[in-house]
């Protein structure tokens, strides 16, 4: 057995008084058999009638509670013994979930003299609630001053302040255009360079040749978001039977930004024989605006390889930040002496310019 309790804490008369010194009479619901009810959680027997104190609370305010398994029927009196009401046929429930379910159908809240400290939810200047019924989602929109999202912004045209507080003469309000992130999307090619927005830098592709043997090249990349990779790629022109290349990621240095550490992927060897894309599947995680590098290297001396143009657009850095420590501001790639093989741990990379030999062009698919 189980003792839930009444949800009736204060009875009151029919002018919202409390029903002072009145009582219940509490029967099996339908008939005129006395049924037990209880001044506890624990069970300790009530009087029958159950005497209602000077606030008008049952058991002198602990309340009226009933046997989970029986179905009541209470007549409500005043202190002269006057019928107010008849409640029949109300089951308790209890720990009888499905009952519950069946009886119980929602709860109504209103603003009372009894509610001192209710709360109401009201739309304020500029926000619109949409309640879509009971069940489901109440909706708060804001529009300020006629301002709504711009969900499909125009990256030429569309502008937004920004403020200037490096120095009392320089502290002024200037509009700029909006700078949209590219789209990062899953089964696309994304080449080497800047892929967070659209006014920054991708590689430009130049013509084909042979590249320099024994020799890693480090090409940046970065995106605006955390993605997941699912393979690294590059295009051979010319095949090479019976030799290899391979293809790799390592991280940039936080100080510096130039290459650094031991690589983050190695593909091992990947054959040069037949031409077309040669790819390394892979499942590196690359950070948000984080910049890496795709490595490149092979054994062979007369393959050749879509390059990275040596009039790739703007130098190597990251928007915001200095040029990089120790490194000409045309610098666009990286490279290092090693002899093919697994890749090595970053020493004292040569930056690639307009004027250096030109790189192979490295990119990835997004998972």
């Amino acid at each position: 057995m189980a003792f839930v309790l009444f949800p009736v804490i204060q009875f009151t008369d029919d002018n919202g008084a409390a029903l002072a010194s009145g009582d219940v009479l509490t029967y099996v619901g339908g008939t005129t058999t006395p049924a037990a009810t209880y001044s506890n959680s624990t069970g300790t027997a009530a009087a029958n009638p159950v005497p209602l104190d000077a606030s008008g609370r049952p058991n002198n305010g602990t309340g009226l509670w009933l046997d989970s398994t029986v179905t009541y029927k209470f007549i409500i009196r005043d202190s002269n013994d006057n019928e107010l009401q008849t409640i029949d046929n109300y089951a308790a429930a209890g720990g009888d979930l499905t009952q519950l379910a069946t009886n119980v159908s929602f709860v109504t809240l209103g603003a009372t003299s009894l509610l001192a400290s209710e709360r109401v939810l009201t739309a304020g200047s500029g926000i619109s609630l949409t309640d879509a019924g009971a069940g489901s989602t109440l909706t708060a929109a804001v529009n300020i001053n006629g301002l709504t999202e711009d969900t499909n912004p125009d990256t030429d045209t569309d502008l937004i302040p920004t403020y200037d507080s490096s120095a009392a003469a320089n502290r002024k309000v200037k509009l700029v255009n909006l700078l949209k992130s590219l789209p990062t999307v899953a089964g696309k090619l994304y080449m080497a360079g800047d892929n967070r927005q659209s006014a920054n830098y991708i590689a430009n592709v130049t013509g084909t040749t042979a590249v320099s043997v024994d020799t890693v090249y480090y090409v940046p990349i970065i995106f605006s978001r955390n993605v997941t990779l699912s393979s690294i790629v590059c295009y051979l022109h010319t095949e090479h039977v019976g030799s290899n290349l391979r293809l790799g990621i390592y991280a940039a240095s936080a100080s510096t930004l130039l290459p650094t550490g031991a690589a983050l992927v190695d593909s091992g060897n990947i054959s040069t024989t037949g031409t077309g894309q040669k790819s390394y599947a892979t499942s590196q995680s690359l950070t948000a605006n984080t910049l890496y590098y795709l490595a490149f290297n092979t054994a062979s001396s007369t393959i050749r390889a879509t390059l990275v143009s040596g009039l790739f657009p703007g130098p190597l850095y990251v928007p915001g930040e200095t040029a990089m420590t120790g490194v000409t501001r045309g610098t666009y790639a990286f490279s290092q002496a090693s002899a093919f093989g697994a890749f090595p741990t970053v020493s004292g990379p040569t930056a690639i310019n307009g004027t250096s030999t030109a790189c192979p062009l490295i990119g990835v698919v997004l998972a």
